[in-house]
Order: C-alpha cells, then sequence, then structure tokens
C-alpha cells in the first residue's frame, strides 16, 4: 500500500499513473529518493504547500466511487501554470463526469468554464449564476482575471524559452540512485530514556541558558538565601 493513498492498492496502474500525470505530480515522485514509497511524514510535513494541495488532489481523483468532488481552493497554493494544468486535466478532464464544487480565491480567469458561479462575501451569498451574469454584477472578476490570464501567457512563453535552451545542454552524466531505497524514510525514531533525569543532562540544559551550570546554581542559592533572610526580617518587625 503506498503512502499516497488510504485505502486504495495499485491494481489499477493506469488510473495511478493518469491521477499522478493529470495533477501534476509525475516530477515530484521522480525527484524523491523512492518515489512514490518515500515516507513523507505525518500530514506530509516535508511537502512543500503545493505538493500537499496536489496529493489531496491526487486522493481524491483516484476514488472513482464518488459522485461529488469538493475542492476547497487546492490552486491558490500552486502558481498558476501549475493551476491551469491541474484544471484542465483533473477538473475538466478526469473529473469530467463528477459533479465539481470548486472554491477560489484567486485565478478567477478559470470561472468561464463554472455552470454556475457563486459569489460569497462575509459569510453571505452575495450572488449566483452564470459568468455572464456574475462579471456584469461584479466587473472587478473580469480585470483580474485578464490580469490572471496574461500572467500565464507570459509564464508559458517563458517556459517555451527555457525549454528550448534546455534542449541544446548536452544530457549529464547519469544520477547514482544505488542509494535510492536507503532514503526511503526521512523520519527516524527519537533516541528516549526512561527514570530519572541525569545530572549530565541538566547540566546541559542549563548551558543552554547561555551561563555555566555554576553560575546558573550560584544565582539560584543566593535568590533563596536572599529571599529567606527577607522573610525572616518581615516576621520580626511585625513580632516588634
Amino acid at each position: 500500500m503506498g503512502p499516497w493513498s488510504y485505502s486504495t492498492s495499485y491494481t489499477r496502474a493506469e488510473r495511478y499513473e493518469r491521477v499522478l500525470a493529470a495533477s501534476q505530480l509525475s516530477l515530484d515522485l521522480a525527484a524523491l529518493p523512492s518515489g512514490d514509497r518515500t515516507e513523507i511524514g505525518e500530514r506530509g510535513f516535508n511537502l512543500s504547500g503545493g505538493q500537499k494541495a496536489r496529493v489531496s488532489v491526487a486522493r481524491a481523483l483516484y476514488r472513482e466511487s464518488a459522485d461529488i468532488l469538493l475542492l476547497d481552493d487546492p490552486l491558490s497554493a500552486v502558481d498558476p501554470h501549475v493551476a491551469h494544468a491541474i484544471f484542465e486535466q483533473c477538473i475538466l478532464g478526469l473529473a469530467q463526469h463528477k459533479t465539481r464544487v470548486l472554491v477560489v480565491n484567486s485565478h478567477y480567469d478559470l470561472l468561464v468554464h463554472a455552470d454556475k458561479v457563486v459569489v460569497v462575501q462575509s459569510g453571505r451569498i452575495a450572488s449566483e449564476g452564470n459568468y455572464t451574469e456574475t462579471i456584469a454584477r461584479f466587473p472587478g472578476l473580469a480585470s483580474k482575471a485578464s490580469k490572471e490570464d496574461y500572467h500565464v501567457e507570459n509564464e508559458d512563453k517563458q517556459q517555451a524559452s527555457t525549454s528550448n535552451q534546455e534542449n541544446q545542454i548536452d544530457s549529464s552524466s547519469p544520477v547514482d540512485t544505488s542509494d535510492a531505497k536507503a532514503g526511503n524514510q526521512l523520519m527516524e525514531k527519537e533516541d528516549r530514556v526512561k527514570g530519572r533525569v541525569t545530572g549530565y543532562t541538566c547540566k546541559t540544559y542549563l548551558d543552554e541558558t547561555g551561563f555555566t551550570a555554576f553560575t546558573v546554581v550560584v544565582i539560584v542559592v543566593t535568590g533563596y538565601t536572599v529571599s529567606q533572610g527577607l522573610l525572616v526580617l518581615v516576621n520580626w518587625w511585625q513580632a516588634d
């Protein structure tokens, strides 16, 4: 059972590969030391925000039994180019036969593909209708969509230019992956000691405060002595 899905197996290998490609995870898995067998930790603590979002989308898409797909703004965690690729290949592609509910706080240029647009402001539904009706009521969305569309177009041109330059570079030496299996576990168990706290541990803890253990002990003893002296003085004064 792979770490990228909760309770499914690898029997549907073709579906698995299609979901990975559509959710733009293929390159990420190739970069990991043991591919999809790499341990990603609790809640994916060693993944970026964009990778977490794409893993969540991939898990949802891999389950074909669900008729409704709820996506809580996963596109905001990725750049516009990747967001459009996920939208086209996942939401409009693999999930085309499902009822899809997508929350967006950006990438408003994608609203044109929606059958129904619901605008929520301050926790209330401010508008609902098709794209044309929504833009008529909220023209600001159109300007934001135009800016995002322009940004995506420029990014595509830059990536095309970079790709052409990379194609002109000779392939480098192959990377040694002989130790790939050894890197599938990214988390290691911490050393734990049961019983009384040792003097060495206390000394190390005190040294981390910036003072030596001896200095800290002197300060504590001096403070205790002064406090006891003041207490005796107050009792003597009250007795008189």
